[in-house]
């Protein structure tokens, strides 16, 4: 059975929350938000403690090779990109322990909100990266084509939660004042151990960085599997 609520972020944006007493919380601790009407499954990961030092190693081991440069990404996508590193997009291939395990919880995840946003296929991960960011950092509007779910996953908020901006699809449709599903955007929060699923086709950025450490973030694209 699914509950609906309304609720009130601290951003004082609304938002509705989807309960669904079938789903394992213990390991999933996952939510649905429908901002404008467009479903983002929030879940925050049980095990971030465990892995958390061995994942930071392998990531700061790859952005001190190359601090603050930009992998494998196609020429224009590059200015949109401003003080951070971005890993080559093959991060799930990494056999490190602590990165499979999170792969591993990232595909169980994509897979029960599959099945509770009632999506017909199944998809898998094909592509990964990370973004160390330093103060001031920040990826600009851009969107994932093609992709059914896209990830976001916050490591570490670097001193500051303010995580990634999302727009609202429909132009023109916008309440600030009254209706949860008019708002302008959707900003999510930067915080240790979360993961947020989205539809690829929804304009999104990274916020600049307001922290005096590093954020680091990994993310990821699907397609699917036929």
């Amino acid at each position: 059975m699914i509950e609906i609520r309304d609720l009130q972020q601290s951003d004082h944006s609304q938002y509705v929350e989807f309960i669904d007493s079938s789903i394992d919380y213990d390991y999933f601790k996952m939510r649905i938000e429908a901002p404008f009407y467009v479903p983002f499954i929030i879940a925050d990961c049980s095990f971030i403690e465990e892995i958390y030092s061995d994942l930071n190693a392998v990531i700061m081991a790859e952005h001190n090779k190359k601090p603050f440069e930009v992998e494998g990404s196609h020429s224009y996508d590059k200015q949109l990109k401003q003080d951070i590193t971005e890993s080559a997009p093959n991060f799930h291939t990494n056999q490190d322990h602590s990165v499979q395990k999170l792969f591993q919880w990232f595909n169980s995840t994509i897979e029960e909100a599959r099945n509770k946003l009632n999506m017909k296929k199944s998809c898998e991960i094909y592509d990964s990266w990370f973004h160390v960011a330093k103060k001031g950092g920040y990826h600009n509007i851009h969107s994932h084509p093609g992709v059914p779910i896209a990830g976001i996953f916050y490591l570490n908020d670097g001193g500051s939660d303010i995580g990634n901006s999302f727009v609202n699809p429909i132009p023109g449709y916008v309440d600030h004042k009254s209706s949860p599903w008019c708002k302008q955007t959707f900003v999510s929060k930067a915080t240790k151990g979360r993961l947020v699923l989205f539809p690829g086709w929804i304009l999104h950025s990274a916020m600049p960085h307001q922290g005096d450490k590093l954020r680091i973030v990994l993310a990821f694209n699907t397609r699917y599997i036929n």
